[in-house]
């Protein structure tokens, strides 16, 4: 059951200029969290601010837990929309305790029905301890619980989320994206996650949209649209990847990396290449010169290689041992076979 249907909506901020969402039509099941992804400008913020009222679209519709938003003849203000938000500078009140802060969107209960959900929202995001604190007596990744938890309280039927972690530090990043990913699991709230960081939607997104000028590029399991993307802006956003022109004869892809196997109907394809797809092989018959080598952690190592003035990025495991050093003729063999874009 779709929780939130957006259908054609658009948005221009004045007559003349580009629209910044365009046509823009998605729908995200119940319980799910979906990750609109996209670089800076894309729409993203628009949009999020479309669906909780704060901006009135020019055209389309924005339906929530089957109630129409936003429509022809159709404006629900945000207050009544029944929908959460969370920015990325938190907007916690910085005079306010976070029991207060949280407690600050629970209008309309009696004083016990109050004081029940206010307890089981603060043990849920873990904040019993620091209840009677001022956000400055808080560190970041405590102050992204207390605005998260702000706009669970009321019970939001949809949960919007604008890049809620761009403040936090790179190792708190990962700490914090898991943690949202249990929580909104524990919940079950619905949620729209708003992010340009492709880890943080990878990680936490049980549905990817790409978006880009305001238009959505394509939308499916992060897997999916990672491996299979359907062009060379989701290809090259999404991870890394090297897209090659390529010919198919008889059952062969030529490319500027070599012929090799590819079944399908003769003719030219653009082809995606992640690094994951090749590896150095003594024996590979792509021959090039490694130019840079570089440890990842658990992630293992990535190399680049020259191939006739390509730059080809290339993986090995982390256990992976390897003797080569800069500067080193090489090889190469495909490993994977590389994605087959549309366009």
């Amino acid at each position: 059951m779709s929780l939130l249907r957006i259908e054609g909506l658009t948005k221009r901020y004045a007559p003349n200029d580009p629209a910044a969402v365009d046509d823009l039509t998605i729908t995200v099941e119940k319980g799910e969290i979906v990750a609109l992804l996209g670089p800076s400008g894309c729409g993203k913020t628009t949009t999020i601010r479309l669906i909780a009222g704060f901006e009135v679209p020019d055209a389309g519709e924005i339906e929530v837990g089957g109630e129409l938003m936003a429509g022809a003849k159709t404006f629900v203000p945000p207050e009544r929309r029944g929908v959460g938000v969370v920015f990325q500078d938190y907007a916690l009140f910085p005079h306010l305790t976070v029991e207060q802060n949280i407690a600050f969107g629970l209008r309309g209960l009696d004083a016990k029905s109050k004081e029940e959900r206010l307890r089981t929202i603060i043990e849920s995001v873990e904040l019993g301890p620091f209840a009677k604190r001022y956000p400055h007596e808080l560190s970041g990744g405590q102050q992204q619980r207390v605005a998260l938890a702000r706009a669970l309280a009321p019970q939001p039927a949809l949960l919007l989320l604008d890049e809620p972690l761009g403040a936090l530090d790179a190792q708190l990043k990962k700490e914090m994206i898991v943690e949202l990913k249990v929580l909104q699991r524990q919940l079950g709230v619905t949620t729209l996650y708003i992010t340009h960081d492709q880890a943080q939607a990878m990680t936490v997104a049980d549905e990817l949209a790409v978006m880009k000028d305001g238009r959505l590029e394509q939308v499916g399991p992060p897997e999916l649209v990672y491996r299979r993307p359907r062009s060379r802006f989701v290809a090259s956003f999404l991870g890394q990847a090297l897209v090659l022109e390529g010919h198919v004869r008889s059952g062969q892809v030529e490319t500027a990396l070599g012929t090799f196997p590819m079944f399908r109907p003769d003719g030219k394809v653009t082809l995606a290449f992640r690094p994951e797809d090749l590896q150095i092989d003594p024996f590979g018959t792509i021959r090039g010169r490694l130019i840079h080598r570089m440890f990842l952690g658990d992630g293992g190592e990535l190399y680049l290689v020259d191939v006739n003035g390509l730059r080809v990025r290339c993986t090995c495991p982390a256990n992976g041992i390897w003797p080569h050093q800069v500067g080193e003729d090489v090889g190469l063999t495909i490993v994977q076979t590389p994605a087959t874009l549309e366009e």
